[in-house]
């Protein structure tokens, strides 16, 4: 009977220990308790602690099908175990922990590890997301610059130092993608995508390491790969984004006019064939976006909004950042839908929801904040991206938008000719006033003097404001110079615009 029963227990032992998940591999973390509580010896038995004792976090382990999460701690050399909710009782300096275990506290505590112990890693939902996640790279223009490409990791360097835990089958990278509106994308798999956009609209590093911080705090709380799994994916993965080909296609102006701008080939000839788009085409623009993050579980809730606006201030604490910085990041954003058809989307629907609740909650003072200055070293930086986004804007027919990036350049001092251009060709879309025509004249003459090298597009622009003011010497004498660099282009020379010249010199 006595060897039966220690038989029966060997095995309860042996089945217990078997559901548990492999444990994340060691680590020492400094913690303290902030109130009294019971903890697991490894013979069974309990001990309770009382508030103010020092322990040191060594791992944990997760349970199949029950929820339980079980921690191990230190305590003199004794291993004690706690389940998941010991984290409302723990307290840590966070400047005395590596950026790391930083990560790794707030992951054991986040909402994410519910749903592990609940559902597993679940390898075959994460393969279905992948596929999802190829997708979505479908849809997307990538910008090709490999110093910023280069900055981007140095940053998100910075944020995550190393892998997230064990388990996690990720590889964190940034992908900048090319589109004029603000967004950011997290999937599971570890890539994180940046529109042009975002980056212009952005003041400082700082404020782009907190939007980065947040999306990788969506990764590493396993925020999509949870509403995922929610979601009722009423339409098939194949139907789902043949559909979405079928909306961009609305928008194929859009993306056409966007590749000549980042080629350097989109002139004045351009404009007047796309032309400013429609209301109903942007509004289109946004809900394939829409669409997309609500198929791939990045509507994320308040409780998961939360969760990851944390992790941020967390990491601009860490680095001794601007507090502020993700409550100004957010600003921004909230004044780039004030400024755009977006604005009339309920807060709930934009890509970037609730943003007057989430300015206050990181310390900011909802939609009243003072403006911050952009800071002109990362102007200098992401200038490229600013004219990019500023030239897209216009062929949207966003003045109000492509405005504020230019003027952002100029006011810190960083504009180049191609800045100019897009500066004149603003007053010539937004006034009739000789006076202005003049000083758009002046301050391309200024770019000049400076660029190391003339576009064609500074001929063209001067060719119109000329017209403009009905200096018609001026007119035949700059397209004249434009018609040159076109003949020097030889074959490879736009044969439609070429004619377009000669014509109208002929008429002038």
């Amino acid at each position: 009977m006595k060897n039966a029963l220690q038989f029966f227990c060997a095995l309860s032992l042996f089945l217990f220990v078997s559901t548990l998940l492999p444990a994340q591999n060691g680590f020492d973390i400094n913690v303290r308790l902030t109130d009294r509580e019971r903890f697991t010896r490894p013979d069974g038995g309990g001990i309770r602690l009382e508030a103010n004792t020092d322990l040191v976090l060594k791992s944990y382990r997760l349970v199949y099908g029950n929820n339980t999460i079980y921690f191990i701690f230190e305590k003199d050399g004794e291993q004690l175990r706690a389940t998941g909710d010991i984290f409302d009782k723990l307290e840590y300096d966070a400047k005395s922990m590596t950026l790391e275990e930083l990560w790794i506290v707030n992951l054991l505590a986040s909402s994410g590890m519910d749903e592990i112990a609940r559902h597993g890693w679940d390898h075959p939902l994460r393969g279905e997301l992948e596929e999802e996640y190829r997708d979505l790279e479908n849809q997307l223009e990538f910008y090709e610059d490999p110093l910023l490409q280069d900055y981007l990791n140095q940053l998100l360097m910075r944020i995550h130092p190393g892998e997230l835990p064990e388990n996690f089958p990720v590889s964190l990278r940034v992908r900048p993608f090319i589109a004029s509106e603000p967004y950011a994308f997290s999937c599971s798999d570890g890539n994180i995508y940046i529109s042009t956009g975002m980056i212009a609209t952005l003041g400082n590093e700082a404020e782009l390491m907190a939007i980065i911080a947040q999306e990788l705090a969506h990764i590493a709380f396993d925020h999509s790969v949870t509403n995922y799994r929610q979601r009722e994916r009423a339409i098939a993965r194949a139907n789902f984004w043949a559909d979405v080909v079928v909306l961009a296609g609305a928008v194929t102006e859009t993306a056409m006019a966007n590749r000549e701008i980042n080629r350097g080939t989109f002139d004045l000839l351009d404009l007047e064939f796309f032309g400013a788009f429609t209301e109903s085409v942007a509004f289109l623009s946004h809900s394939v976006a829409s669409a997309i993050i609500s198929r791939l579980g990045m509507d994320y809730s308040r409780e998961q909004q939360i969760e990851a606006d944390v992790m941020a201030l967390k990491i601009l604490e860490w680095h001794g950042e601007d507090p502020l910085a993700l409550a100004s990041a957010f600003y921004r954003l909230n004044e780039y839908y004030k400024a755009t058809r977006d604005y009339r989307l309920f807060p709930e629907e934009r890509t970037y929801p609730h943003l007057l609740p989430r300015i206050r909650e990181a310390g900011g003072t909802s939609g009243n904040m003072p403006p911050v200055a952009p800071d002109p070293q990362y102007l200098k930086r992401v200038g490229v991206l600013a004219n990019l986004s500023g030239w897209q804007e216009f062929a949207e027919g966003e003045y109000e938008l492509a405005q504020r990036q230019v003027d952002r350049l100029v006011d810190a001092g960083v504009a180049a000719i191609d800045d100019q251009l897009l500066r004149s060709a603003l007053v010539r879309a937004t006034s009739l006033e000789p006076g202005l025509m003049r000083q758009a004249l002046t301050w391309l003459d200024g770019a000049a003097e400076t660029a190391n090298m003339l576009p064609p597009e500074l001929h063209m622009e001067r060719a119109v404001l000329h017209y403009r003011l009905g200096e018609m010497e001026g007119v035949r004498r700059e397209l004249a110079l434009y018609r040159k660099f076109l003949v020097d282009m030889g074959p490879n020379a736009p044969q439609d615009r070429l004619r377009w010249v000669e014509k109208t010199l002929e008429r002038l």
